[in-house]
């Protein structure tokens, strides 16, 4: 009897422990900063129609409008691997590598607060975002939780345009296009319609 005692006693703490160690876990891991989805839409046309009037054949994304562009493709399927749903996000860019400030939520139950780095692609006419890094605090987490975020950029732009090259520099993305173009007085008029 007194050896069941100790068994259910040792049973009771250890079980007391595994729970406090969970609990700490969940609590180390959780997100350290509010972040969402929310971005400015980036208006592709009006800056292809901006660019085709100066007469020039690219144009440049900032940082910012890449995170833009990026975090409006995600508010469509937040939806990730295996149960994780990304809950907000915030990209930098850094040549052609992104790194990445996420808040994801496992089965709807834990949530996470991440750093992730990806490597940009471009492969016409998709922005393939692939994830080579996950790390919560110290904890390295498998990138395959992340899925690769592919944008695609060439349904963003006019009929009349193609991308011919896309260049990672350290802060923007630059993008060279080729294109027919049309009448510059339809330019004009079609910039003021979407203005």
């Amino acid at each position: 009897m007194r050896l069941l005692r100790r068994f259910v006693t040792v049973l009771g703490v250890l079980l007391l422990l595994l729970g406090l160690g969970v609990w700490g876990l969940i609590r180390y891991i959780a997100p350290q900063e509010p972040l969402d989805l929310d971005a400015p839409r980036v208006n592709m046309e009006k800056k292809v129609l901006e660019m085709a009037i100066e007469l020039k054949p690219e144009l440049t994304l900032t940082s910012e409008e890449v995170n833009s562009l990026i975090k409006g493709h995600l508010q469509e399927n937040p939806k990730l691997e295996n149960g994780i749903e990304l809950q907000g996000a915030d990209f930098k860019l850094n040549g052609n590598l992104m790194s990445a400030r996420v808040n994801l939520t496992y089965l709807d139950l834990v949530q996470i607060g991440a750093a992730a780095q990806y490597r940009l692609v471009w492969e016409k006419p998709n922005l393939r975002i692939i994830p080579e890094q996950l790390n919560a605090r110290s904890v390295t987490l498998p990138s395959g939780l992340l899925k690769e975020i592919v944008v695609p950029l060439g349904s963003e732009l006019p009929s009349w345009v193609g991308i011919s090259q896309v260049t990672f520099e350290e802060s923007q993305v630059r993008i060279r296009f080729q294109a027919k173009l049309p009448d510059p007085g339809w330019l004009i008029d079609r910039l003021k319609e979407i203005s």
